[in-house]
């Protein structure tokens, strides 16, 4: 199974019996074999292994309930513990990682019996998967919505309720294409930065435009459109990308990506009110920032 996001081709294979099973939400990006060599390949497996290991987290990530993953340093890699969202505590995935996270073996910590399927890719992995997916490559994973409006590809970032889902539904309704409103992946490429779609619970086909601007937004009583540039920008941008902490090439990764974006794109703080006067309000800044 070879499932393609942001151009990436991910490899899934069996390993023990057991079929492979994927939300519907990757089924859209589900491609058939190529001879190109996979990105990342995922070796599936429907039960734990029989060694163990004691080794001490050294980043973890936490919901309201508990613990959702941890991350330790094993002598060869990782080894990534992944909890059920809905159950917390209970142990869903145990990753083995190579230490350049290009190599995945993924032991599901129960199968109802041998021939049974299984989800390697089962939330939170497939979202982790994809953020080690950039982390060695010229892009990074942002927290946005974005739209293609005739082509043109705009970004709209900010903490949750500032109105990402609202920008999306408010371009939709003009006739733009949403591309997501939620998790998006940008890339380098030969021709500038591309925003991708991921998939998400819902099936959706793959989607992508080239990058033009993005906005940090907030709700405000009034329209309010203010270019930010350098250091300012890098940080906004920054503060909504998804990044773990414990890795200082990692982090650099993401500054150096972004300081570069910032360059070729544009990047301004975005006061809206939630209806359609916003969409004009844009059209008609980014017409006078290309005049002047």
């Amino acid at each position: 199974m070879i499932i393609r996001i942001a151009d990436f081709n991910i490899l899934i294979k069996q390993m023990d019996g057991h079929s492979i099973a994927v939300d519907e939400g990757y089924v859209p990006f589900l491609v058939h074999a190529e001879n190109k060599t996979p990105d990342m390949v995922v070796h599936a497996y429907g039960s734990l292994p029989e060694q163990t290991w004691a080794e001490t987290a050294i980043y973890s990530a936490s919901q309201t309930d508990g613990e959702l993953w941890n991350l330790s340093k094993i002598e060869d890699g990782y080894l990534l513990r992944v909890f059920d969202p809905e159950e917390p505590g209970t142990l869903q995935q145990l990753c083995v990682v190579s230490s350049n996270f290009r190599e995945w073996k993924v032991y599901m910590a129960s199968a109802n019996s041998e021939f049974s399927s299984i989800e390697p890719l089962k939330y939170p992995l497939g979202p982790l998967l994809m953020y080690y997916l950039t982390v060695n490559h010229d892009a990074i994973m942002i927290h946005a919505s974005a739209i293609s409006d005739n082509g043109v590809g705009r970004l709209f970032t900010g903490v949750s309720g500032k109105g990402k889902s609202t920008s999306a539904r408010l371009w939709f309704e003009a006739g733009a294409e949403v591309l997501n409103d939620d998790r998006l992946i940008i890339r380098k490429t030969t021709e500038g930065y591309r925003i991708y779609n991921t998939p998400m619970f819902y099936a959706d086909e793959p989607r992508s435009a080239m990058l033009r601007s993005a906005y940090i937004i907030r709700h405000h009583n009034e329209n309010v459109v203010d270019d930010i540039h350098g250091a300012e920008a890098v940080s906004q941008l920054l503060a909504n990308c998804i990044q773990h902490g414990y890795d200082r090439k990692m982090m650099e990764h993401h500054l150096h990506f972004v300081s570069e974006m910032v360059a070729h794109i544009s990047v301004s703080t975005l006061g809206f009110v939630p209806n359609k006067s916003v969409i004009e309000t844009i059209r008609t800044h980014e017409s006078r920032r290309a005049d002047a």
